[in-house]
Protein backbone atom coordinates (compact mmCIF):
# COMPACT_ATOMS: atom_id res chain seq x y z
CA UNK A 1 0.00 0.00 0.00
CA UNK A 2 1.44 3.14 -0.78
CA UNK A 3 0.70 6.76 0.97
CA UNK A 4 0.29 9.86 -0.93
CA UNK A 5 0.59 13.25 0.71
CA UNK A 6 -2.50 15.65 0.33
CA UNK A 7 -2.19 18.77 -1.57
CA UNK A 8 -2.79 21.55 -0.43
CA UNK A 9 -5.45 23.96 -1.24
CA UNK A 10 -4.59 26.04 -4.69
CA UNK A 11 -3.21 29.29 -4.38
CA UNK A 12 -1.38 31.85 -6.29
CA UNK A 13 2.24 30.85 -6.74
CA UNK A 14 4.53 29.49 -8.57
CA UNK A 15 3.83 25.50 -8.65
CA UNK A 16 7.52 24.50 -10.10
CA UNK A 17 10.21 26.57 -9.41
CA UNK A 18 12.90 24.91 -10.24
CA UNK A 19 15.01 25.70 -13.20
CA UNK A 20 13.41 23.63 -15.41
CA UNK A 21 10.22 24.46 -14.57
CA UNK A 22 11.33 28.08 -15.63
CA UNK A 23 13.09 27.01 -18.64
CA UNK A 24 9.91 24.77 -20.01
CA UNK A 25 7.59 27.57 -19.13
CA UNK A 26 9.49 30.36 -20.89
CA UNK A 27 9.69 27.89 -23.92
CA UNK A 28 5.88 27.96 -23.81
CA UNK A 29 5.93 31.77 -24.09
CA UNK A 30 8.76 31.77 -26.79
CA UNK A 31 6.36 29.33 -29.06
CA UNK A 32 2.98 31.14 -27.78
CA UNK A 33 4.99 34.83 -28.96
CA UNK A 34 6.43 32.85 -32.13
CA UNK A 35 2.98 31.80 -33.24
CA UNK A 36 1.41 35.19 -32.51
CA UNK A 37 4.21 36.50 -34.77
CA UNK A 38 3.06 33.96 -37.96
CA UNK A 39 -0.40 35.15 -37.34
CA UNK A 40 0.23 38.93 -37.51
CA UNK A 41 2.60 38.18 -40.83
CA UNK A 42 0.67 35.88 -42.43
CA UNK A 43 -0.36 38.14 -45.13
CA UNK A 44 3.40 38.05 -46.24
CA UNK A 45 3.65 34.00 -45.49
CA UNK A 46 1.22 32.33 -47.25
CA UNK A 47 0.23 32.23 -50.47
CA UNK A 48 -3.58 30.86 -49.75
CA UNK A 49 -6.38 30.29 -47.56
CA UNK A 50 -4.24 33.42 -45.72
CA UNK A 51 -7.33 34.22 -42.86
CA UNK A 52 -7.85 30.25 -42.37
CA UNK A 53 -4.01 30.07 -41.37
CA UNK A 54 -4.07 33.36 -39.20
CA UNK A 55 -6.85 31.93 -37.04
CA UNK A 56 -4.62 28.09 -36.75
CA UNK A 57 -1.87 30.31 -35.68
CA UNK A 58 -4.05 32.75 -33.08
CA UNK A 59 -5.31 29.56 -31.62
CA UNK A 60 -1.54 28.19 -31.31
CA UNK A 61 -0.86 31.22 -29.43
CA UNK A 62 -3.44 31.53 -27.37
CA UNK A 63 -3.91 27.20 -26.44
CA UNK A 64 0.50 27.82 -25.46
CA UNK A 65 -0.03 30.48 -23.53
CA UNK A 66 -2.24 29.08 -21.11
CA UNK A 67 -0.59 26.20 -20.84
CA UNK A 68 2.87 27.95 -20.29
CA UNK A 69 0.66 30.13 -17.49
CA UNK A 70 -0.86 26.88 -16.15
CA UNK A 71 3.11 24.75 -16.56
CA UNK A 72 3.51 27.29 -12.82
CA UNK A 73 0.01 28.22 -11.71
CA UNK A 74 -1.24 24.63 -11.89
CA UNK A 75 -5.00 26.03 -12.88
CA UNK A 76 -6.01 22.74 -13.57
CA UNK A 77 -5.66 22.08 -9.88
CA UNK A 78 -7.89 24.84 -9.36
CA UNK A 79 -10.44 24.11 -11.51
CA UNK A 80 -10.10 20.06 -10.01
CA UNK A 81 -10.86 21.97 -6.44
CA UNK A 82 -13.62 23.73 -7.72
CA UNK A 83 -15.50 20.84 -9.29
CA UNK A 84 -14.93 18.92 -6.21
CA UNK A 85 -16.66 21.91 -4.04
CA UNK A 86 -19.42 22.06 -6.49
CA UNK A 87 -19.69 18.21 -5.80
CA UNK A 88 -19.43 18.73 -2.29
CA UNK A 89 -22.38 20.73 -2.23
CA UNK A 90 -24.46 19.32 -4.82
CA UNK A 91 -24.46 16.28 -2.90
CA UNK A 92 -22.60 13.99 -5.26
CA UNK A 93 -19.16 13.91 -4.15
CA UNK A 94 -19.27 9.78 -3.63
CA UNK A 95 -19.95 9.30 -7.47
CA UNK A 96 -17.07 11.70 -8.49
CA UNK A 97 -14.92 9.29 -9.62
CA UNK A 98 -17.66 8.49 -12.74
CA UNK A 99 -17.77 11.83 -13.53
CA UNK A 100 -13.34 12.21 -12.86
CA UNK A 101 -13.06 9.87 -15.89
CA UNK A 102 -15.81 10.73 -17.55
CA UNK A 103 -14.31 14.21 -18.15
CA UNK A 104 -10.85 12.28 -18.73
CA UNK A 105 -12.19 10.13 -21.46
CA UNK A 106 -14.10 13.19 -23.06
CA UNK A 107 -10.98 15.62 -23.06
CA UNK A 108 -9.14 12.99 -25.30
CA UNK A 109 -11.89 12.07 -27.43
CA UNK A 110 -11.89 15.65 -27.91
CA UNK A 111 -8.49 16.28 -28.47
CA UNK A 112 -8.16 13.67 -31.44
CA UNK A 113 -11.69 15.11 -32.99
CA UNK A 114 -9.73 18.81 -32.87
CA UNK A 115 -6.85 17.19 -34.18
CA UNK A 116 -8.44 15.35 -37.13
CA UNK A 117 -10.08 18.51 -37.74
CA UNK A 118 -7.32 20.32 -38.09
CA UNK A 119 -5.72 18.17 -40.33
CA UNK A 120 -8.97 17.83 -42.65
CA UNK A 121 -9.50 21.60 -42.69
CA UNK A 122 -5.56 22.35 -43.49
CA UNK A 123 -5.51 19.57 -45.91
CA UNK A 124 -4.50 21.72 -49.06
CA UNK A 125 -1.75 23.90 -46.80
CA UNK A 126 -0.91 20.95 -44.64
CA UNK A 127 3.13 21.20 -45.03
CA UNK A 128 3.39 24.29 -43.30
CA UNK A 129 1.73 23.41 -40.18
CA UNK A 130 1.97 19.76 -39.96
CA UNK A 131 5.12 20.09 -37.42
CA UNK A 132 2.94 22.52 -34.97
CA UNK A 133 -0.01 20.28 -35.08
CA UNK A 134 1.39 17.46 -34.27
CA UNK A 135 3.62 19.51 -31.11
CA UNK A 136 0.23 20.25 -29.60
CA UNK A 137 -1.34 17.26 -29.62
CA UNK A 138 1.69 15.91 -27.69
CA UNK A 139 0.89 18.70 -25.90
CA UNK A 140 -2.44 17.88 -25.30
CA UNK A 141 -1.57 14.26 -24.33
CA UNK A 142 0.93 15.65 -21.93
CA UNK A 143 -1.84 17.55 -20.50
CA UNK A 144 -4.40 15.01 -20.35
CA UNK A 145 -1.87 12.37 -18.17
CA UNK A 146 -1.32 15.51 -15.82
CA UNK A 147 -4.77 15.93 -15.00
CA UNK A 148 -5.11 12.02 -14.66
CA UNK A 149 -2.79 11.94 -12.26
CA UNK A 150 -4.10 14.27 -10.08
CA UNK A 151 -7.46 13.01 -10.18
CA UNK A 152 -7.32 9.30 -9.77
CA UNK A 153 -4.54 8.40 -6.60
CA UNK A 154 -4.25 4.78 -7.36
CA UNK A 155 -1.99 5.32 -10.32
CA UNK A 156 -0.15 8.34 -8.68
CA UNK A 157 3.08 5.75 -7.67
CA UNK A 158 3.11 4.23 -11.06
CA UNK A 159 3.29 8.07 -12.56
CA UNK A 160 6.39 8.92 -10.19
CA UNK A 161 8.18 5.40 -10.74
CA UNK A 162 7.61 5.70 -14.75
CA UNK A 163 6.19 8.71 -15.94
CA UNK A 164 8.17 11.36 -15.40
CA UNK A 165 10.39 10.84 -18.31
CA UNK A 166 6.96 9.68 -20.58
CA UNK A 167 5.75 13.44 -19.67
CA UNK A 168 9.05 15.46 -19.86
CA UNK A 169 9.16 14.25 -23.18
CA UNK A 170 5.97 14.69 -24.85
CA UNK A 171 6.15 18.03 -23.55
CA UNK A 172 9.17 18.98 -24.67
CA UNK A 173 9.41 17.38 -28.12
CA UNK A 174 5.87 19.35 -28.60
CA UNK A 175 7.66 22.30 -27.94
CA UNK A 176 10.41 21.64 -29.92
CA UNK A 177 8.12 20.61 -33.17
CA UNK A 178 6.04 23.73 -32.80
CA UNK A 179 9.23 26.13 -32.46
CA UNK A 180 10.90 24.50 -35.96
CA UNK A 181 7.65 24.95 -37.03
CA UNK A 182 8.01 28.63 -36.47
CA UNK A 183 11.16 29.25 -37.53
CA UNK A 184 10.45 27.34 -40.50
CA UNK A 185 8.24 29.99 -41.25
CA UNK A 186 9.61 32.64 -39.85
CA UNK A 187 13.35 32.70 -40.94
CA UNK A 188 14.20 35.02 -44.19
CA UNK A 189 13.30 33.65 -47.18
CA UNK A 190 13.11 35.47 -50.85
CA UNK A 191 10.22 37.38 -50.45
CA UNK A 192 7.99 34.34 -51.74
CA UNK A 193 5.15 33.37 -49.25
CA UNK A 194 5.01 29.35 -48.47
CA UNK A 195 2.92 27.67 -51.21
CA UNK A 196 -0.13 25.26 -50.30
CA UNK A 197 -0.49 22.33 -52.16
CA UNK A 198 -3.74 23.84 -53.27
CA UNK A 199 -4.03 27.60 -55.18
CA UNK A 200 -7.61 28.58 -53.76
CA UNK A 201 -7.36 31.02 -51.76
CA UNK A 202 -9.44 32.46 -49.08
Amino acid sequence: MHVFAVREAWSFKVGDPTVGGWVTAILYMVAAYGAYCVNRRANGLFASQVKRQRILWLLFALALLFLGLNKQLDLHQLLIEEAGALAHAQGWYEQRRIVQVGFIKSSAVLSVILVCSFLYLYRHVLRAHILAIFGLSLLACYAIIRVTVFQTPDVMWWHFRYGFKINWLLECIGLVLILVNVYGLLKPRSGTPVPGDAVESH
